[in-house]
């Protein structure tokens, strides 16, 4: 049985298990997060193949392509650099925080960046995950981390991170389907 670590649910849990990408330790969470890099990589591809205004179209009110990759450039700042690595203030001005954050000045939601630097943004992100959870122990995942009071392990944490870059993935996928 995996271990599920807050604050990923029971139930986004089973969402991702169905897929293989709930682990808990250090080896599975990595061939996790390349199934991840994977399936970003064919949704950039996808994108690619569209007029560029297209990426910037919100579908259903949600987020354009590149919003959600903004916003996952700001996953990655939250949950690996403060959360597990605890490096406080080391945000991408280009990163996009969900309306109820409201707390990260450095952040400019109604900025425009292009895609090419919203790309080089996120592969760093993708290569920094993959070095941390490399260099994460069995043990080390069990550590509480210094914020939300140590109420999180990094296990929680990766977790949570794999879910938001999965959920994120699937419904841009989706979006960029409506979009041909």
């Amino acid at each position: 049985m995996t271990k599920v670590a807050p604050p990923l649910t029971e139930r986004q849990a089973a969402r991702i298990k169905r897929l293989g990408l709930l682990a808990d330790e250090p080896a599975g969470l990595l061939d996790a997060w390349s199934d991840i890099d994977v399936r970003w990589s064919d949704a950039v591809a996808q994108a690619m193949s569209l007029p560029s205004d297209r990426l910037e179209t919100r579908v259903n009110s949600e987020w354009s392509f590149i919003e959600t990759l903004r916003h996952l450039i700001f996953v990655t700042d939250a949950w690996i650099r403060d959360v597990v690595l605890e490096k406080r203030s080391q945000y991408d001005p280009i990163g996009l925080a969900p309306h109820f954050i409201t707390d990260r000045p450095e952040l400019d939601p109604d900025a425009r960046p292009s895609l090419t630097s919203v790309l080089v943004a996120r592969h760093r992100r993708l290569v920094e995950v993959r070095d941390v959870i490399a260099e994460t122990t069995l043990d080390g995942l069990d550590r509480c981390c210094a914020a939300f009071d140590g109420q999180f392990t990094v296990l929680g944490a990766f977790q949570n991170v794999i879910f938001e870059e999965w959920a994120h993935q699937y419904y841009a996928t989706k979006d960029l389907a409506s979009l041909r």
